[in-house]
């Protein structure tokens, strides 16, 4: 069982990633990609680069209300992915 609080959210169900991808480039709002989807939660990711670090920052969006369910979590990530960077292309 995991440690995560929002594994533990029994009535929690997630699109599969691919039905989420049909709205990459979309200009929608967020309340219109959640209805489609049928969901009243989304996830709202960001992702920084701070010199070699990375500033990952998540919130889980309750959509009818606009409000934060699960509050804004903003970690510092070691660059990982040197080998992915254009530099080293």
């Amino acid at each position: 069982m995991s440690d995560d609080p929002l594994a533990q959210v029994k009535s929690l169900t997630v699109p599969s990633v691919t039905s989420a991808m049909y709205f990459k480039g979309e200009h929608k709002r967020l309340s219109e990609i959640a209805r489609e989807l049928r969901v009243q939660a989304m996830i709202e990711p960001s992702v920084q680069r701070s010199g070699e670090r990375f500033l990952v920052n998540v919130q889980l969006i309750h959509v009818p209300t606009d409000r934060h369910l699960w509050p804004s979590r903003t970690r510092s990530i070691p660059r990982m992915f040197r080998r992915c960077s254009p530099r080293s292309a």
